[in-house]
Formats: structure tokens, sequence, C-alpha cells
């Protein structure tokens, strides 16, 4: 009995031993799994987490006077900084691009190689619909984020929101400092100059700069004579010869370069085509024959207006009596050609009638006024003339009135196709203050040449808005293709474009890119504390759930020996 009992002492203490390792296991399986579940990320061990540099490269990040800029900025502190094993790098301007997947090196070569594009844009581009994808690709559930930009056209929460689900973190480091910067914001009215006389450019501007350069047909940009009234700007031009030429203004100031340009393509005319249709003279036919200048006028009877092949072309038809080439003369209008003429003669012509659509004399009378049309010069003398009562006219929104009295339209002019029809709706013949004043053939003589050039004439569209057509249009500037849409953003750089149908286009800098004095988001981090993941290890979070698994099966098998060792 005792060596019995001694047996069963050493096979218990081998039992306690056995229950107690697998206590252990079970504990450890637990452990695992609680980990797994954490994953625990250990500095220095295995390849890392991966880094996501999404970096803003719209224009607001490029080079500010002698500044280099934020992304001149943000190449220095990344070359400094201790960056992870994986890096992505992606570029955000007219939409999202992948130019590094990678090692550290081929981040920072890649950086190296970027340069801001003259586009429009921020961050939160990259979230709409159609973009936010190629980013998400980029960010798996290991990924740290960082959102660098100058948080200038928005603060990337929108990015922000797209990406927390998807990655491990989500920050933002903003580059750049607030500072001033002046740019184009438009063009006053293009200039109609006449050969080998000096003339002058009107354009708008915001913000303050240091002077104005002029180049003409590629030559030297140089310092040009200019004058400057609140945001607006009159340049003086040069004497040019009769035919086509190309301007560059260019402002000079310390903030972006690519918003200060403003290209033109300038058409100088000698003399603009005039065919007067008339039985008896009036103010309109009397205001274009005193000008042999800058008008080449021929008169015509009505009677004698027979072929339509006498329609100047790209010029202006005066018509004050009806004709029996109506369907000439709406065709005409639309490939370009501008048409005066009374709304009661237009209305009265079924062929012509469509060319004033839109346009309505109500039987209400109203209180009218001084006449004006807009130009100081002119209204000086023009406002000594006026009209007391007239008819209340109906213009649709694309009609541009001309001339006023008090408030209320007496000349509007309508776009019909490429041409222009200019409606009179008040019997101005009758008036014989406003033909006597000498002002009148000068408010006639710049009415006719800008409106003849209209047809030809560049379009000032802004980038980042959304352009005023119905149809695609592909636009071409040395070398580069774009295709505008309606109801879509411009993603264009400034410049001049060539259209594939139709007058060029004048892109301007878009106005919000050039406001450089937003402060940035509170949540972004500074240069100064440089928002990296530190030193991210691997993610134990498999290779422990694995471990747990093989513990477990030892576990399995070890209570499996144990039961037939022990359940004898």
């Amino acid at each position: 009995m005792r060596w019995l009992a001694a047996a069963i002492q050493v096979a218990q203490r081998r039992y306690k031993l056995t229950n107690l390792l697998l206590l252990l296991l079970r504990c450890l399986i637990m452990l695992l799994a609680a980990l797994a579940l954490a994953r625990p990320s250990l500095a220095g061990l295995g390849r890392g987490g991966k880094l996501v540099l999404v970096v803003d490269a719209s224009a607001s990040m490029g080079a500010r006077g002698n500044d280099p800029g934020p992304l001149a900025e943000v190449r220095a502190a990344l070359t400094k900084a201790a960056l992870p094993r994986r890096v992505s790098v992606l570029t955000v301007a007219d939409r999202p691009r992948l130019i590094a997947s990678g090692n550290d090196q081929e981040a920072l070569a890649a950086l190296e190689r970027l340069a801001a594009e003259p586009l429009p844009g921020g961050l939160d581009r990259a979230a709409e619909e159609t973009q936010v994808e190629s980013v998400l690709a980029e960010c798996g559930v290991d990924a740290d984020v960082v959102l660098i930009s100058d948080f200038q056209q928005d603060d990337g929460e929108r990015l922000v929101a797209r990406l927390r689900p998807r990655c491990r973190s989500v920050v933002r480091w903003v580059v750049g400092a607030p500072a001033s910067n002046a740019l184009v914001t438009g063009l006053g009215a293009m200039p109609d100059l006449v050969p080998n006389q000096p003339g002058e450019l009107l354009f708008t501007r915001q913000g303050r700069g240091d002077g104005v350069r002029l180049s003409v047909d590629g030559g030297p940009a140089t310092p040009a004579l200019a004058t400057v009234g609140g945001d607006r700007v009159r340049l003086a031009l040069p004497p040019l010869e009769a035919g086509r030429h190309r301007l560059v203004v260019e402002l000079v100031d310390g903030g972006l370069a690519y918003d200060n340009r403003l290209e033109l393509d300038l058409l100088v005319r000698p003399q603009v085509a005039t065919l007067i249709v008339q039985d008896q003279v009036d103010y309109l036919g009397a205001a274009l024959t005193a000008d042999t200048q800058q008008l080449a006028n021929r008169v015509r009877r009505a009677a004698d207006l027979a072929a339509a092949a006498e329609l100047p072309t790209g010029g202006l038809l005066a018509l004050r009596s009806r004709v029996p080439v109506g369907a000439a003369i709406a065709t005409w209008v639309r490939a370009g050609g501008v048409l005066w003429a009374d709304l009661g003669m237009l209305a009265d012509d079924a062929q012509l009638k469509e060319l004033a659509a839109g346009v309505a004399l109500g039987e209400r009378l109203v209180a009218g006024g001084a006449l004006a049309s807009g130009d100081p010069e002119i209204d000086e003398v023009l406002s000594l003339a006026g009209i007391d009562r007239l008819a209340e006219p109906q213009l649709p929104p694309t009609a541009e009135v001309l001339l006023r009295a008090g408030t209320v339209p007496v000349v509007a002019a309508l776009p019909v196709g490429r041409g222009w029809v200019i409606v009179e709706l008040a019997n101005l013949a009758a008036h014989r203050e406003f033909e006597a004043r000498g002002t009148t053939p000068l408010w006639v003589r710049r009415t006719v040449r800008a409106y003849t050039a209209r047809a030809d004439q560049a379009r000032l569209w802004i980038a980042g808005q959304a352009p005023p057509i119905t149809l695609p249009l592909v636009l071409r500037r040395a070398g580069a293709v774009a295709t505008a849409h309606a109801d879509e953003p411009l993603r264009i750089a400034p410049g001049l474009w060539q259209a594939e149908s139709g007058p060029a286009v004048v892109m301007l800098p878009n106005p919000d890119e050039g406001r450089l004095e937003r402060r940035p988001p509170a949540a972004a981090k500074t240069t100064a504390e440089l928002p990296l993941p530190q030193a991210a290890g691997a993610d134990w979070g498999l290779p422990l759930l694995v471990a747990a698994l093989l513990v477990l099966i030892g576990e399995g098998l070890l209570a499996a020996w144990a039961g037939k060792t022990y359940g004898r």
C-alpha cells in the first residue's frame, strides 16, 4: 500500500501540472486573440505601416514672388524626416494622380519633380464621387494618411470624412503662411484701336501690385504706363498697325505668378463696313455717314436692296426702311453680322421678327429721364437730352442695354447666333434733342465698332467656373488640349485658348484661388510639429491571430493526451 500510495501521489502531481499547463495555454489563447484584435504595432520591427501623402498641387501651392512656395517647404521638411519604408504620394490638382508608390527614396524623388499646376482647386477636389476611388485605392487599414496643403481654397474636411473609415489615421499638415497677392480678375472691354494711333486697355485686378508690364507680338515685357483707380487699371497701349496683334499684360507683385498674366489676341481694324438702307436721313444715317475714317459707308434705298450679296461681311446693316430680303438678313446676322433697326420694323417683318424674340413693349407708360449710355465721356453731354414718358419694355435676360432714359431701356443689343441685333425700343428719330447732342455720333460710332468686333472677339471665361455653353468645346493652347463641358467647373490654366469652333477663349484666373489670407483649420498641424507617424512598426494583428490558432491546436492535442493518459 505504501508503494501504491506513492504512485498515486506522483500521478496526481503530474495531473495537476498538466491541468495547470492547459490553463496557461487557454489563458494564452485568450491573450493572443485580444492582442490580435488590438493590432499592436511594435516600433522598429517588420516592414512598418504605410504612409500616404496627399499633396495639394493646385496653383496656390506654387512660388510667391521670391518665396519658393509651400511645395518647396514640403520637400525640404520631408527630406529631413524619418519616413517609413512604404510611402505613396498622391497629388490633387484637376484630379488625383499617383506619382509614387514604393519606398521612401522613390517618394522623395517624385516630390522633387513636383511643381504646382496653374489650376484652381484644393484637397476636397479629391473627395468628389468621380475622383475619390483613386485615393481610397492607396489607403488600406494599415495606412497613415497625411493631407498636405496651404488650405486656402478649402479645409479638406470632405476628404477627411471619406478617408477616416478606411485607414488607420488621417492628419492635416498646413504649409505656407497667409500672404497678399494681386491677380487679373476681368476685362472692362476689348479695346477698339485705330491703326497707328495710341489706345488704352481697361482691366480689373484684385490686390495691390507693384506695376504693370506689357509685351506686344512676342517682344520683351517692358514697364507700361498704367493709371489705377480702386480695382480698375487703365493701361496705355502703343500705336499698332492694322491687323492682328498678341498682347500680354503682366502684373508685378510679390504673390503668385501664374495669375498675373492677361493674354489677348487683338484685331486692329482700319474701317468697319456699314450699309445704310434708308429712304430719308435720320439720326443714325447722319451719324454713320459723318465718319469716313473709321467707317466705310454705303447708302442704299430700300427698293434698291434686292441682293443679299450686298450685306457687309462682319459689318453693320442700318435698316431704316422695310426691305424684301428679310430671310437673307436673318441668315447674315446669325453668321456674325450686326443689324440696327427699330422694334416696330422688326415686328412687322415675318422673317426678322424672330431676331427680336423676347422683346415687347407694354401698354403702360412709365416715367423716363435723362439719356445715359454708361460712358461718362459721352453722357456728360448726352444727359442734357431726355425722354419724359415711354412704353415699358420687356427684354430677355441675354439683352445688353446700350441706352437708357432714366432707368428705362431705350436701345438694347440682343445676341443672335454669332451676330447681334441692336433694337431701338423708342422712336429716337422723333427726339430732336437727342439728334442735336454732339456726342450722339460718337456714341453711334463706338457702338457700331464695339459690336461688329464681337463676332470674332475672344470670350472671357473664369477658371473654376462653369462655362456658358451647351455643347462640349475643345480648346488648345501651346500643345495642351482641354475640353470644356457645360455645368462643369473649368479646370483649365489661365491664358489664351483657341477653340475648335467659334472665337478664342481668354481664361482668367480664379479669384478665390488668388486669396491667400485665409486661416487654416484649427486641427491642422504646422511644419514645426511634423505630423508624420512616429517610427510606425509592423501590424502584428495577423501574426498574433495565427499564433493564437497554433496555441489552440497545441492545447487541444495536450488535452486529448491528458484525457487518454489520466482517464484510465
